[in-house]
């Protein structure tokens, strides 16, 4: 509806600036012409007012996404209404891509930023692929949980915790998708056993 509006719009500004230029290609000599040109001019500032509205009407009906990629999942069906902030679709760019991992707060001391780290993704078997530790996690995973797993005795158990990293690895030609499960191995710089 907004599309025809436009185009309603749209004709109405070319049929009026049509009058106008032949008006004014008669001399426009009689105050009868003048105030025909004046009614005219009116008119197409109203067409040209209604075209723009209408061009601002689709440009709010119309969503972009921020980045240029692929539409893993929708969560609305074609025509249905959206409410501002609801979620729409999930999206990924394929040509950026990490490895979230949660390291031992054992192990996390000899992780550092820049270090290297050998991928192995059980997609593709025999592969070794190269990374790097990109993030390291200023907390630990069980600080963020939704359920935190209160001690009701009162009795404390100690348990390792996790601390999340972050790992930047190439693309190789769009092999590497979300989800995808891998073992990593940091190379901490020691006696080259990595963790």
């Amino acid at each position: 509806m907004a599309r025809e509006n436009q185009r309603r719009a749209k004709a109405e500004l070319a049929s009026g600036r049509a009058v106008l230029l032949e008006i004014r290609a008669t001399g426009g000599k009689s105050d009868a012409l003048r105030k025909q040109v004046m009614r005219l001019e009116a008119a197409q500032e109203q067409a040209f007012a209604r075209f723009e509205q209408q061009r601002l009407n689709l440009g709010d009906r119309k969503i972009t996404s921020p980045v240029a990629g692929v539409i893993d999942k929708t969560f609305i069906d074609v025509g249905e209404f959206v409410r501002p902030g609801q979620r729409l679709a999930l999206i990924h760019d394929p040509n950026n891509i990490w490895i979230d991992a949660n390291i031992r707060e054992t192990d996390i001391r000899d992780v550092r930023l820049g270090a290297r780290v050998t991928v192995l993704v059980d997609a593709f078997p025999g592969r070794v692929f190269e990374g790097e530790v990109v993030r390291i996690g200023s907390a630990t995973t069980s600080q963020f949980a939704l359920l935190p797993s209160p001690n009701p005795s009162g009795n404390f158990t100690k348990i390792s915790q996790r601390i999340p990293i972050k790992i930047r690895i190439s693309q190789e030609d769009g092999k590497f998708l979300p989800g995808m499960m891998v073992e990593i191995e940091i190379d901490t710089g020691g006696d080259g056993t990595g963790h």
